[in-house]
């Protein structure tokens, strides 16, 4: 009986070792597998963020090609857009140039010939006028001429102030003031007095 009960005590030590090894082995396997499939994870996240990495340079890419193509394709609209205000312009300025040419020439054309000036260069001006040749005018010049506004505007004085409706309305007065401001005021003042010496004769 002993005989057999140590018998089975070794029987259930080496049971328990068996048990026990067999424990640790699958332990070890598990661990192994799991980090067998850690680094497979690791590697799957590294390979992933490689390919995003390799997205997004090409997309990267791909908008510097589509914004560089924009801006040449801008740039050539702004060129031709110069040149058709380049085209459309000259013709302009040539007919503006034309134009002040012949208007150069109308004004030479028709410049006294008291008055000589020309620049022969840039900037240096050369002036030719004869002073004892231009025509000195002054309001208070009485000639000819003045004499026969002078009876115009008398005339025009007695025919509308010998009028009652009108010279209730002083236009005589009127027509004396410009008379002396359009002709001198030798005009004016003949054409008040002696328009008014006629008028109070008639009377």
């Amino acid at each position: 009986l002993v005989t057999e009960k140590l018998e089975a005590e070794r029987k259930a030590k080496e049971e328990a070792q068996r048990l026990a090894e067999e424990e640790k082995k699958e332990s070890h396997s598990r661990t192994a597998e799991l980090r067998r499939e850690k680094f497979e994870q690791a590697e799957r996240f590294k390979i992933e963020q490689a390919k995003l990495l390799k997205e997004k340079a090409e997309l990267e890419e791909r908008l510097r090609e589509e914004r560089a193509a924009r801006e040449k394709i801008e740039t050539e609209q702004l060129d031709r857009r110069k040149i058709e205000e380049e085209r459309w312009h000259a013709p302009k300025a040539q007919e503006a140039s034309a134009v002040t040419v012949e208007a150069e020439q109308v004004v030479r054309e028709k410049t006294p010939d008291i008055v000589k000036a020309e620049i022969s260069q840039p900037g240096q001006l050369v002036e030719q006028i004869s002073t004892t040749d231009i025509k000195k005018y002054s309001i208070w010049e009485f000639g000819m001429q003045q004499v026969w506004q002078s009876l115009i505007g008398t005339i025009a004085y007695v025919v509308i102030s010998g009028f009652d409706v009108f010279s209730e309305k002083g236009l005589g007065v009127a027509v004396v003031t410009f008379f002396g401001v359009a002709f001198g005021p030798w005009v004016g003042l003949i054409t008040g007095l002696l328009g008014q010496i006629i008028i109070n004769m008639f009377r």
